[in-house]
């Protein structure tokens, strides 16, 4: 009985470590340690089409993969090196903006197709480095078994972009160059295209949520009821920074949200040291009041003897009796 419970425990915690979100390996080689130039931006778009605009991940072929190649594209071999993190096996594979390539550009605020090769199966998580080092990483869609998947780049930031995907291990990195301005305003999502936010918090009420740094409201604040619930749309497949500011902190998020999709922000644990706003704790007292110290032994007393010391005992003889006095008469 013992080795099944142990036997049961170990799968739970195997299981449990497979599906957690895992931490990069390493963080990517730069394009141009790698050699890597950026390529015209041929294969990017103003928009994805409508019935793949509220999708984050979506089920595809290797067939659509390699059929996105543009007839008058050339391949070239840097194009279509499979890097990997050192020291990973990385059975995954990713391409973009077709298979095989693995390196592509476009003008900023446009979109590029990927292609997943997804040889596991479990929770698709992905991760993002932006030029300026940061990384992005948010979980996509549950894969139910091995298949190809499609996703698609937004241009959000100009200069390189490095992508890599985890389901049940690692993908190879995906090279993004991002341009400037093609010489026009670029193409935001569409206006129907948003991303909802749920933020809330069990102690936290009355606080107020900034998005890109600008006010959108608050928990209690412009009709909204005081119950540690706000709820707020923004727009869909970009990337945005929420900021949510309550009394004795601040939180903030950056990544990327898909039209379609809900995403929750909990602020679940008050910040060390303050009280949280909802309800007032009570104080109790760090000293204990003085009290009045009795002795634990009592004082000493002389010892009285138990028993009366022994008194000689008179004779028990008769007293002899005195003889009668005379009386002489008149």
């Amino acid at each position: 009985m013992k080795k099944i419970i142990a036997l049961a425990i170990l799968m739970i915690f195997i299981c449990t470590n497979a599906w957690a979100q895992p931490t990069p390996p390493a963080t990517p080689p730069s394009p141009e340690s790698l050699g890597i130039t950026a390529p015209s931006p041929t294969s990017s778009t103003t928009a994805p089409p409508a019935s793949e605009s509220s999708q984050a991940l979506m089920t595809t072929t290797a067939a659509s993969a390699k059929a996105a190649t543009p007839s008058t594209q050339s391949v070239s071999a840097t194009s279509t090196y499979m890097i990997v993190p050192p020291g990973t096996s990385a059975p995954n594979k990713f391409y973009i903006p077709y298979s095989p390539s693995t390196v592509a550009s476009c003008y900023f605020g446009q979109w590029v197709p990927m292609w997943l090769d997804v040889k596991g199966y479990g929770p698709l998580y992905s991760y993002e480095w932006y030029p300026n080092g940061n990384l992005v990483s948010q979980y996509l869609a549950n894969v139910p078994y091995p298949s190809w998947q499609k996703m698609w780049f937004y241009g959000d930031a100009t200069g390189w972009h490095t992508l890599q995907y985890y389901c049940n291990g690692w993908s190879n990195y995906v090279y993004v160059y991002v341009y400037a301005y093609a010489g026009s305003t670029p193409t935001p999502p569409p206006s129907s295209c948003n991303a909802k936010i749920v933020v809330s918090s069990p102690y936290a009420k009355g606080y107020s949520v900034y998005v890109d740094g600008s006010y959108q409201g608050g928990d209690g604040q412009n009709g909204d009821p005081l119950d540690g619930y706000f709820t707020l749309y923004v727009p869909g497949n970009q990337q945005h920074t929420v900021k949510v500011y309550y009394q004795g902190g601040t939180y903030q998020q950056t990544k990327t949200y898909y039209c379609g999709s809900t995403y929750s922000i909990t602020i679940s644990a008050p910040p060390s040291g303050s009280v949280p706003p909802a309800e007032s704790a009570p104080v109790y007292p760090t000293q204990l009041p003085s009290y009045p110290v009795y002795p634990t032994q009592l004082p000493s007393y002389p010892v009285y003897p138990t028993q009366l010391p022994t008194v000689p005992v008179a004779p028990t003889q008769p007293i002899a009796s005195a003889p009668a006095p005379s009386v002489t008469p008149y």
